[in-house]
């Protein structure tokens, strides 16, 4: 079995190296992600708004803090931000919370353009594999006279193979990429969600004084 990757990898001529390495980064940030996504199933922003208005309104405002600073990711982060400038004007924590929760989507969004750049070029490198492989075959076909034929077979299979590669590359990352790109937008639209569900409790708290 080994052996046999290992004699597919060679036949596949010098482009296999960089989609050896495409592939390697491919699934080192999939699980990156992945793994960073995972842990956020905690920071949900409805469970916290709930907790936080109620304890709000309690005038709780110090065990409020400590209950989100409890809770790693992006919404809780912007919460804890609101609740730190809680008695400033209301443009500045809106401001402040905007601020943060668009270094969030940062967070959210990092690495993702590889991923993306790796469904478009591990194919590009597959036919760039593919164009020297049938060059190395019409060479081999200008010289025929005495050339074995398995001389012409390794530029068909250097053709073949690295079109296969970047295809079985490309297919299983876009899949992934399209799965946390969904993750993403639900996150963004969360953010949104509560940094306005937030400014509306301080005005209602506010208003009540």
């Amino acid at each position: 079995m080994y052996a046999a990757i290992v004699d597919m990898l060679v036949k596949g001529g010098p482009v296999m190296v960089p989609l050896g390495i495409v592939s390697v980064m491919a699934v080192a940030i999939s699980i990156e992600r992945l793994w960073y996504f995972a842990k956020l199933r905690h920071d949900d922003g409805d469970h916290l708004m709930d907790e936080l208005r109620v304890l709000v309104h309690e005038g709780r405002l110090l065990e409020a803090m400590q209950s989100i600073r409890r809770v790693n990711g992006p919404t809780a982060a912007v919460l804890a931000e609101g609740l730190a400038a809680w008695d400033r004007p209301i443009e500045e924590v809106r401001s402040r919370v905007e601020r943060v929760g668009q270094d969030e989507v940062l967070k959210l969004e990092a690495r993702m353009a590889w991923l993306d750049a790796i469904v478009t070029g591990a194919p590009m490198l597959g036919l760039l594999g593919t164009v020297t492989g049938i060059i190395r075959s019409f060479r081999i076909l200008a010289n025929m006279q005495g050339v074995e034929p398995t001389g012409l077979s390794s530029g068909i299979a250097e053709a073949l193979i690295t079109t296969a590669a970047g295809l079985i590359i490309a297919i299983p990352v876009l899949f992934i990429h399209v799965y946390l790109s969904s993750i993403i937008d639900q996150r963004v639209a969360q953010l949104n969600r509560t940094t306005a569900e937030l400014l509306q409790l301080l005005t209602e708290v506010r208003g009540r004084s």
